[in-house]
């Protein structure tokens, strides 16, 4: 779905701007202004407002998909996108279509112009989605937290229905903090007097954060409610934090008042693509190749990728991973994960560069993984890992989310959709 023949000129434009604006990545002051000068649609749709380190793409998903069970139309608001920009604005589980949200981003960037307000790429996505969702006559948004909470371009909510934050981990030190504490206050940010604030299973040191957080601000704190009944409808998802998430979403749901059958269909409709996601690759000799593609791209996302892996070594003997990883992520923590797990099974590792200024230079990860291969693009590390495997072997492909983007289509011709009917 491309964009650079100048049919789609706002997304062509939004290319290229810097993803975030400013010392604090995006300054409230702008988005609520141009929010304000849109009539604060923002406020016009009932919402969730979740947050967190990992884990808040599937919650949103899972929770998307029980909202529109319950036979309500629903807005997602994703970041970062797989494919194409379209996926960060959801209607009912499908990319929001591509000229509407040119034409919505078309009408922020005038009012940036006419205005003096200049606004990064995710400032103008979030509230061009808004404008989006606003006047798509829904009955719920779900709004996923782009990064932190405090002073992202999402929390400019007045008062949604429910809060959430599904983790907390180190990632993106340089923005939230250099402890736990600190990340977690952040992301605690999105909370609202008088509005729940539901947590997943944090740290200590990260939920002590979260309690100071909610009671300053007056949010009464739910924590995880593994329960009977939650438990019985999450049996099914084979992957442990996928499951974990599910429980979540069951939980903020449910307080929500949302019906128990509108909650397990959900649970079943619902889809993440680019998390644990396996797929099929038909290759041109005629063998089939398993691949899983899962967007693993900070240290604790590693770790529940090899926590899944460890579980599927049970069925394939081998291993082909092909990685990518951006240079101000912590990739030497994450290859840290990867060389443990493959201390104790056969791997092939395969290198691939990510179409990104921010790309991790191949060969410096080469260092730290033995015998790595190194790609020239994304399609030949494919290539290579098709080549280097059998009949008993999973591709893996994982690292960093925009890896996926450029992988995903290569392995698949299913479009991105949170929601499948049943």
């Amino acid at each position: 779905m491309a964009t650079s023949d100048g049919r789609y000129p706002a997304l062509d434009f939004l290319k290229t701007l810097p993803l975030w604006d400013g010392t604090r990545f995006s300054p409230l002051e702008v988005p609520r202004r141009l929010l304000a000068l849109l009539g604060n649609p923002q406020d016009r749709v009932p919402a969730v407002h979740v947050g967190g380190t990992n884990g808040k793409g599937s919650t949103c998903a899972y929770l998307a998909a029980m909202l529109r069970a319950s036979g309500a139309n629903v807005g997602q608001f994703v970041s970062p996108h797989l494919t194409h920009v379209t996926e960060r604005c959801l209607l009912n589980g499908l990319p929001c279509p591509v000229q509407t949200f040119n034409d919505a981003v078309q009408e922020v960037i005038d009012l940036t112009e006419r205005e003096g307000l200049p606004a990064s790429y995710f400032v103008l996505g979030a509230v061009a989605t808004f404008l989006v969702f606003a006047r798509a006559e829904l009955d719920w948004m779900v709004i996923e937290v782009g990064l932190g909470g405090t002073f992202d371009a999402t929390n400019t909510m007045k008062v949604p229905r429910a809060c959430v934050v599904t983790s907390i981990g180190m990632d993106h030190m340089d923005w939230l903090g250099t402890s736990l504490a600190e990340i977690a206050e952040n992301k605690a940010g999105i909370a609202r007097r008088d509005v729940p604030l539901f947590v997943g299973h944090l740290p200590q040191e990260a939920l002590k954060a979260v309690r100071w957080s909610a009671r300053r601000i007056g949010a009464p704190l739910e924590l995880p409610k593994d329960d009977g009944a939650i438990s019985e409808l999450t049996t099914d998802i084979a992957v442990p934090y996928l499951r974990q998430n599910a429980k979540l979403a069951a939980q903020v749901a449910l307080a929500l008042g949302l019906p128990l059958d509108a909650v397990r269909r959900g649970i079943r409709t619902a889809r993440w693509p680019g998390r644990a996601e396996r797929v099929v690759l038909r290759c041109a000799t005629g063998v089939d190749r398993e691949v899983l593609l899962d967007a693993a791209h900070n240290p604790d996302g590693v770790d529940v990728l090899v926590d899944h892996l460890e579980t599927l070594s049970v069925t394939f003997s081998r291993f082909v991973i092909v990685v990518g990883m951006l240079s101000r992520k912590d990739w030497q923590g994450m290859a840290e994960r990867l060389r443990a797990f493959g201390s104790r099974h056969e791997v092939t590792w395969i290198v691939s560069p990510i179409d990104s200024h921010l790309s991790l230079a191949p060969r410096t990860l080469c260092e730290l993984l033995p015998n790595a291969a190194v790609a020239v693009s994304a399609a030949d590390a494919l290539a290579q890992a098709v080549a280097a495997a059998d009949e008993n072997t999973l591709i893996v492909v994982a690292g960093s989310i925009y890896l996926l983007g450029e992988v995903r289509p290569l392995v698949t011709e299913e479009p991105f959709r949170s929601i499948v009917e049943l």
